[in-house]
């Protein structure tokens, strides 16, 4: 068996038993999976940068709407206020706001340091330092900062589900994040609907 085959064979399995997790709770007793929508889910419904079965896939995943809450962070917003194109930019935030809005977590704290290293005023009499949380330095490990950074706040907003269009630089690199052990699964869109309708599929 190939290395490519294997990481399929195994990429399966890792759905299926996140799977077998939740089908106990999935959409029974209120019971609404939280999912994580990374900036580019957003930016490929304009420029077209989507292949039909992910497209396919997103409108499977929504026509369960009322089961979901679907978040993004302030770090979108930021991203999308930094478009070059207005009327693209202004579209794109009409479009977040159909997604419920988390507070931005800040991945850097401050603790107390040697005086001098902050502004004045910055922090506590005595200076400070800045410090990394530790979650966003075990997800920066693996990935580039600004994924990183996505990906921490799904964490720290009890996602769920990190939902994703970026294989090269995300998805490729799942199995690495997994080992960290949290409870938020890093999907494609294609991913996230076997998830969802693993059971209805299966008796299909």
């Amino acid at each position: 068996m190939s290395k490519r085959a294997l990481e399929l064979v195994i990429n399966k399995a890792l759905f299926e038993q996140r799977y077998l997790e939740i089908k106990e709770t999935l959409f029974k007793d209120d019971k609404k999976l939280r999912i994580y929508i990374d900036t580019n889910i957003f930016g490929r419904a304009i420029d077209g940068r989507i292949n039909p079965t992910e497209a396919s896939s997103l409108r499977r995943i929504m026509s369960r709407r009322d089961d979901l809450d679907i978040y993004t962070s302030e770090k979108t917003r930021k991203e999308i206020s930094n478009h070059p194109n207005q009327n693209v930019q202004d579209y794109l935030q009409f479009i977040m706001t159909l997604a419920g809005v988390i507070p931005e977590e800040n991945f850097v704290t401050i603790v107390g340091g040697p005086l001098g290293t902050l502004p004045l005023g910055s922090a506590p009499l005595g200076g400070g330092m800045s410090t990394e949380d530790p979650i966003y330095s075990q997800v920066k490990a693996i990935f580039d900062a600004d994924d990183a950074e996505h990906i921490f706040q799904a964490i720290k907003s009890d996602s769920d589900y990190f939902l994703t269009l970026d294989n090269k630089t995300i998805l490729s690199r799942r199995s690495d994040f997994n080992k960290l052990g949290f409870s938020t699964s890093l999907v494609s869109p294609k991913n996230l609907e076997t998830i969802m309708f693993a059971v209805e599929d299966n008796t299909n």
